[in-house]
């Protein structure tokens, strides 16, 4: 269990519940951090460097999500689509 504690985790949903939830369950595995556009997501992968993404296809009605994909496979991240 010590590895999980030091990985750095995406999770990007635009839904507070759902993303709360998420963090909630992610919590004792890592670092997280949380974005709900896909502005903040694609500011937080040029930034940062994350061993895992979990993903929400639709963000604000769109299928912003895609782009955010695109990023994480382009930067070897493992992502989670949901």
């Amino acid at each position: 269990m010590d590895n999980l504690k030091r990985l750095k985790i995406l999770v990007v949903e635009d839904d507070s519940l759902n993303r709360d939830l998420i963090c909630t369950l992610l919590r004792g595995y890592g670092e997280i951090q949380e974005a709900t556009t896909l502005e903040e997501a694609l500011d937080l992968l040029s930034f940062n460097q994350f061993d895992i993404a979990f993903v929400d296809l639709d963000l604000h009605g769109k299928p912003s999500g895609f782009k955010i994909a695109r990023e994480t496979k382009n930067k070897a991240i493992y992502t989670v689509i949901l």
